[in-house]
């Protein structure tokens, strides 16, 4: 289609360390050619919300890969990280947390688009 693939990091609050981490995936990002945006969201996010933004980013064509910066900062948030994985689209999973794609790779099939 002419355009670069392009990976949406989504941060959850203002841990240092995770800023550090998408910092350098957006650098290497850059290095290669691909479109990285960061979704900066409150660390009073609730798990609804964090959800909607997902579902969002699914349904956007120009994001090709979802990735969730983990750890989510709230015990609440922390008690649904299974729910918000598994919320990201197998085709967009870019961790491969989803079980399609973690199947995939035990079975020795992995998928590329």
């Amino acid at each position: 289609n002419g355009r670069a693939p392009g990976l949406t990091v989504v941060l959850v609050g203002e841990n240092p360390a995770s800023k550090v981490y998408v910092g350098q995936k957006h650098k290497a990002c850059e290095e290669v050619g691909i479109t990285s945006t960061q979704l900066q969201l409150a660390s009073t996010t609730t798990v609804e919300e964090l959800l909607e933004q997902v579902d969002r980013l699914n349904a956007d064509d120009a994001c090709d890969g979802i990735l969730v910066q983990l750890p989510l900062p709230t015990p609440e948030l922390q008690a649904a990280e299974e729910q918000v994985l598994l919320r990201i689209r197998a085709d967009k999973d870019v961790d491969g947390f989803h079980p399609f794609n973690l199947g995939c790779l035990v079975a020795r099939a992995p998928r590329m688009r």
